[in-house]
């Protein structure tokens, strides 16, 4: 079978609608099903009821993509529509010609040609659907960034362009599934204008020229068909590194600060069988039995307690799933990582729940209220990077970075920039920024507390 492309269309005989040319009124977020069998599916008919005459200008908003994928079919592609519509079966099919091609802003070439079209005239809409995780202010995103990771930073820089260029606002349709999509998305926006010291005239085009639209909207899309062996291959990766995360593993990588959250079954597997190696092989235990042993002897924090119990949650939701989360992120073309697993089982996820065990211990037992997972797992590798914080912290070194940055970074983020500082400067300078005086009145003071150095808007909440 050959390839779509324009040219096999034509030679196909195929006599639906079909718009070769037109200008890129639309960058579009988000190169997923949902939004090519939604969303560009509705400017394909704009274009064919009403002469619109526009083209979509995809953006991969994470560096695994489809772009390459998309842009060897030149954007066209057979959508498939299937159900019931004024009480009659629908089973059609129409080729959509409505995407132009599709960017990786991870390259510099594509990067560049983003931004070229942030600055066109003929830009009119952003449509982004970046999942619920897409939409939130992360305060490591700089600036000069090319790009940075989160998606309202790359928005930002996108809007910056184009008021730097002296072009009209534009429409913001924000299709991820929160509550308030466009005004979450306006505020994060907001946030990247403050934190990067942008002109009040940016913030005011932002806010008043450009238009962010709430939404809620849905379409039942079935996600590409993968490769057999492809799924096998995932699913087998999973579940070696669930296997490899054996209670004492699990425990180990909590008390070395190694956040499983972020990793890749590869990754994940890599560390577990490192702890694995240099620990010798541990019996396999059940996790709350373990759990059980180590409060009986007083041997695990409440920090500790909480991240462990958060990683089995996840464990034991992701296997209930029988392979529905993997399939949920599959069909969306994300990284197989701990929090992505989450974010597809809390499609189906009520409630939170707080799982306890006590003395006449015979399992775990759960009530209805209680912290979220992430926020379980994170709870002791925060306070390791709080430990962390106090072991580099100096107020040459506060001063360096800056009070606006350091009180908007998280405790990893202020861990990891403190261990990055230049060591060989003098720690006895004196300290320019009288907030910081209060905090250190002499370079040293060995006997504070972590509360009495760091502000509420670092410490863990």
């Amino acid at each position: 079978m050959e390839r779509l492309n324009y040219d096999v269309l034509k030679k196909s005989g195929y006599d639906g609608y079909v718009l070769k040319d037109a200008p890129e009124k639309v960058l579009q977020f988000g190169e997923g099903n949902f939004l090519r069998a939604f969303v560009d599916y509705w400017f394909d008919l704009a274009n064919e009821k009403a002469g619109w005459n526009g083209k979509c200008c995809l953006v991969q908003p994470i560096a695994p993509g489809l772009a390459k994928m998309i842009n060897e079919q030149e954007g066209l592609y057979t959508l498939y529509l299937r159900g019931s519509e004024n009480g009659k079966k629908v089973d059609d099919k129409r080729v959509i010609s409505s995407v132009a091609n599709c960017l990786n802003p991870y390259e510099k070439a594509d990067y560049e040609k983003m931004m070229e079209v942030a600055a066109s005239d003929d830009l009119e809409i952003i449509v982004s659907n970046t999942t619920e995780a897409g939409i939130q202010y992360d305060p490591s995103c700089q600036k000069d960034d090319c790009p940075p990771s989160s998606f309202p930073a790359k928005l930002t820089q996108v809007l910056y362009h184009r008021y730097q260029a002296g072009k009209p606002g534009i429409i913001m349709l924000a299709c991820e599934l929160i509550d308030n999509n466009g005004k979450e998305l306006l505020k994060c926006v907001n946030q990247y204008i403050e934190q990067w010291g942008l002109e009040d005239g940016f913030k005011k085009y932002v806010n008043e020229d450009c238009t962010f639209c709430g939404s809620l909207v849905d379409r039942i899309v079935p996600g590409r068909i993968r490769d057999q062996e492809e799924v096998k291959a995932l699913d087998e990766q999973m579940q070696r590194a669930f296997s490899n995360m054996k209670p004492a593993v699990t425990l180990e990588m909590i008390r070395r600060g190694e956040n499983p959250l972020d990793m890749t079954m590869e990754q994940l597997n890599q560390a577990a069988q490192e702890i694995q190696q240099e620990n010798g092989t541990q019996e396999q235990e059940r996790f709350s039995k373990y759990l059980w042993k180590l409060e009986q002897n007083h041997e695990i924090s409440e920090e500790e307690r909480s991240s462990y119990i958060g990683i089995y949650r996840l464990i034991a939701q992701v296997e209930k799933g029988d392979g529905a989360a993997l399939g949920f992120l599959m069909n969306q073309g994300s990284d197989v990582t701990m929090r992505n697993l989450l974010r597809a089982v809390r499609s189906e996820k009520k409630s939170g729940l707080d799982y306890q065990v006590d003395d006449d211990f015979d399992g775990v037992d759960s009530t209805a209220e209680g912290p979220k997972i992430d926020e379980q797992i994170s709870a002791a590798f925060q306070q390791n990077c709080l430990r962390d914080v106090m072991e580099h912290i100096s107020p040459e070194k506060l001063s360096r970075l800056g009070e606006e940055k350091w009180q908007n970074m998280s405790p990893e983020q202020l861990a990891e920039a403190l261990r990055q500082m230049d060591e060989s400067v003098g720690e006895q300078e004196a300290v320019s920024d009288p907030s910081l005086r209060l905090l250190f009145p002499s370079p040293r003071m060995p006997h504070w507390s972590l509360p009495d150095v760091l502000p509420p808007s670092v410490c863990v909440q």
